[in-house]
């Protein structure tokens, strides 16, 4: 099987209030770290993000129905 040409991503807001976006990225024609200039709703203002690893086993928030955020964590077994 090939392997894929898309990865995702995470951009990390630089005014560190913990804020990130994940987006994806062809890693064979973008070879260097993504940074874009994006807005930070805690900071509320727009902002420059730097691309981090997306950690393999990190807490992802879900939405339920209505609007509502759970947080989900991986447990093993």
């Amino acid at each position: 099987m090939a392997k894929a040409t898309t990865i995702k991503v995470k951009l990390v807001s630089t005014a560190d209030t913990g804020f990130y976006y994940v987006t994806k990225k062809n890693s064979r024609t973008m070879t260097e770290k993504l940074s874009k200039r994006k807005y930070d709703p805690v900071a509320k203002k727009h902002v420059e993000f730097k691309e981090a690893k997306i950690r393999a086993h990190q807490r992802v928030p879900r939405r339920l129905s209505g609007g509502v955020f759970v947080w989900l964590t991986h447990f093993p077994g």
